[in-house]
């Protein structure tokens, strides 16, 4: 249960981090287009190593385009972690509070005959006579 709920918070915390990425490359969209100041920091051209290849690579496809996308890629694998998890953890849950649901009801059935209260079919040996009756002739 525990390692469940701390792989369930480890995907809650990759979505939260791929939707940073996103509000990241909306905020450099909103600074190019003006709605923002320019600032300096923001940008990832100016904390990117002035290689020939990166700059290459800056001028086919635009940077806040490639992070809004692994964002986006990010957000969906860990909200998909965090769904599995859910539905693990719920299934966890049913399945103790039934055994403690079927102890309750067996405590409250002690005082009654065991073989007319039960609650799961018996699958113990049939009686002679009735074995005898259930027979079918070909």
């Amino acid at each position: 249960m525990l390692k469940a709920k701390a792989v369930r918070l480890f995907g809650n915390l990759f979505a939260a981090a791929g939707s940073l990425a996103v509000l990241y490359s909306a905020a450099l969209f909103a600074a190019r287009k003006g709605l923002l100041p320019q600032l300096p920091w923001l940008d990832p051209r100016a904390w990117l190593p002035a290689d020939e290849l990166v700059a290459l690579a800056l001028a086919r496809v635009d940077i806040a385009v490639v992070i809004a996308v692994l964002g986006a890629m990010a957000i969906a694998a860990g909200v998909l972690v965090a769904i599995r998890q859910t539905a693990f953890l719920r299934a966890e849950k049913r399945r103790r509070e039934d055994g403690l649901r079927r102890v309750q009801q067996y405590r409250a059935d002690e005082g009654r005959c065991p073989y007319d209260t039960r609650l799961e079919p018996f699958l113990g040996p049939v009686a002679a006579s009735r074995r005898d009756e259930d027979r079918r002739v070909a």
